[in-house]
């Protein structure tokens, strides 16, 4: 088990008596030395415990572990988070040794000490206090995803400690990560039963593999001269949203996109004033780090594959059922399909390749599928027929002309582009005008989008000026 906890001001603990899960008892000074089956251990402190608050007839006994392990402050913020590290680190091992310990070290807020911590300026002035939990989401994303990512044990959290936020986002970043990642989560409290003698084990929530919901995330609007990595990551999240794993190969396959290092970045744009002031200079988006995070983890686990029935069904079952429990099912319904009519049809010979419109069977939409919402937008367009003047040349729009309007209108790019989104999505973005299909082997196939559905898929993943060609066949 890899076990997380989340540490205050460890410097006024003192001796008490832990009940375990198991019902034995152990005296420590934290819970730390409960983690009898762990494997690693994950410490999430703040950067202002190096500089307590003084307290009032403070025990000295209590302080005698921090004490030893005492740190100094330092003058660049580098240097100081490198500090409370191995102060963090010292107090840990003394409540449990032999196992590997990390530490990660967030930006406090508010007057501590003598200090100042966490206030958000940029070359604009001071920024909005809220965005310092952005800036701590982001840095928990990046942080314990690079913790976790190559683990296949069981996660504890350990809410015990920690300042009351603390806590909350530490949960909420893991609730996600162990979702994306396919691990298990248990949530874990030490309740007091006498107060600061005796705690005993509380289970607060155990969580199974779980789907990650990527509703929550925001992309960010394309920017000018946007790398072609940046550019890929915003297509690559859509494809994960619109259920395309033939997309999302693709992206994976002709881009290449380093996660950023959110964690350092940060604190090396930290400074501290000569009025002791922690002054935070960068802001972070936990949608970027987001997306960066998945992008890494599905891009390296599928990058190898094949765009085979095989392998773009792998996909389905390996990283889509990750955010959809149906989204496997129609993947390989709909591949399943397009191997009946190719290979068990034989409507393709070996080395032969096709638009699989063009071995499909035609089929018939029904005549009155979007009148509904058709209807909806005319009647928006007859209240204002000023803005349907490019769709037809008339002034004014009555009953008389609303035939002919259906007819424009049906015949417009974009008039129907939620429902085309909607058949894309229910189709696993494999659509009949938009997928090219090679027969490999006796029983193998290749699929590919064909270059002449470029700009339809533009349009079903509402891009703007993102050069879609260049990113689905790696041109220059």
């Amino acid at each position: 088990m890899i076990y997380i906890t989340t540490w205050g001001d460890p410097s006024g603990w003192g001796e008490a008596t832990y009940k375990k899960e198991n019902g034995s008892e152990v005296k420590s000074f934290s819970t730390i030395s409960t983690y009898d089956n762990a494997s690693k251990i994950v410490i999430i402190t703040l950067d202002s415990v190096l500089t307590p608050q003084k307290q009032q007839n403070q025990n000295p006994k209590k302080d005698n572990v921090a004490n030893s392990c005492a740190r100094k402050i330092a003058s660049d913020y580098p240097t100081w988070v490198n500090n409370v590290k191995d102060y963090v680190k010292c107090i840990a091992e003394k409540g449990k040794e032999g196992i590997p310990i990390s530490v990660i070290v967030i930006p406090a807020i508010g007057k501590i000490s003598d200090f100042y911590y966490g206030k958000i300026t940029l070359n604009i002035g001071s920024l909005p206090s809220y965005l310092y939990t952005q800036i701590v989401e982001a840095l928990l994303v990046h942080s314990l995803y690079n913790e976790l990512k190559d683990s296949n044990e069981e996660i504890v959290l350990d809410t015990t400690y920690g300042i009351n936020y603390l806590p909350t986002i530490t949960f909420h970043v893991l609730y996600n990560l162990t979702s994306l990642l396919g691990l298990k989560l248990k949530v874990i409290n030490y309740i007091p039963t006498i107060f600061q003698k005796e705690y005993s084990f509380a289970e607060i929530l155990r969580k199974g593999e779980g789907y990650f919901d990527l509703n929550q995330i925001k992309e960010k609007k394309s920017e000018p001269n946007e790398g072609k990595a940046d550019i890929g990551k915003r297509i690559f999240i859509r494809s994960l949203k619109y259920n395309a794993p033939l997309l999302t190969l693709k992206i994976c396959q002709n881009t290449v996109g380093d996660s950023k290092d959110y964690y350092n970045e940060f604190v090396n744009s930290v400074k501290i004033s000569d009025k002791n002031e922690i002054i935070i200079q960068k802001k972070l988006d936990p949608n970027s780090a987001w997306i960066d995070v998945i992008y890494d983890y599905v891009c390296n686990k599928i990058k190898d594959y094949k765009n085979t029935k095989e392998g773009i069904e792998k996909i389905g079952n390996e990283i889509f059922s990750k955010f959809s429990s149906i989204a496997p099912s129609i993947i390989s319904w709909e591949l399943n399909s397009i191997y009946s009519i190719a290979i068990k049809e034989n409507k393709l010979n070996i080395g032969e390749e096709k638009k699989y419109s063009e071995i499909a069977e035609k089929y018939k939409e029904e005549e009155n599928s979007n009148m509904e919402e058709m209807r909806r937008h005319l009647k928006y367009f007859i209240n204002c027929p000023e803005l349907f003047k490019e769709y037809i040349k008339v002034e004014r729009v009555d009953d008389k002309t609303l035939h002919n309007i259906v007819i424009k209108y049906k015949e417009e790019e974009n008039s129907n582009m939620e429902e085309m989104r909607r058949h894309f999505i229910a189709h696993a973005g494999l659509l009949k005008d938009y997928i090219k299909i090679k027969r490999i082997g006796d029983k193998t196939l290749s699929l590919d989008y064909d270059e002449s559905a470029i700009k339809g898929l533009k349009n079903i993943l509402d891009l703007k000026n993102e050069d879609l060609e260049k990113i689905l066949y790696n041109k220059k």
